[in-house]
């Protein structure tokens, strides 16, 4: 999501949760939210909540992967660009995640659940 001077990121997961129509409440459903450090200066630091519940947790991804939000849907005055949400690994499991989907290129189609 654009960045701006003091921004409150909290305010902003409320936002996105109302814009996609799955209501939370922040002392409740959230733990914690920030910015993380980003590889590429040039564009925005990605977000991280931390939601007290899987349910909760899966129930935003869920309505937020469905209706894909733009950032116009719920700040004001900032470039419309899209959002994405995503499941935040750590360094590794991320690596190890970008492996598993290459073999899987490689494999014949076979279903497999990892439970991480």
């Amino acid at each position: 999501m654009p960045e701006s001077n003091n921004e409150n990121v909290l305010e902003l997961v409320n936002k996105l949760a109302i814009a996609v129509d799955e209501t939370i409440v922040l002392n409740t459903d959230v733990q914690a939210a920030h910015c993380i450090p980003a590889k590429n200066t040039n564009k925005p630091r990605p977000i991280v909540v931390q939601f007290s519940n899987r349910q909760k947790r899966d129930a935003v991804m869920k309505k937020a992967r469905s209706k894909r939000p733009k950032s116009t849907d719920f700040i004001n005055g900032v470039p419309m660009t899209n959002v994405y949400i995503n499941e935040h690994l750590t360094p590794f499991y991320n690596k190890l995640f970008f492996e598993a989907k290459k073999k899987m290129q490689k494999l014949p189609i076979i279903p497999i659940f990892v439970d991480i």
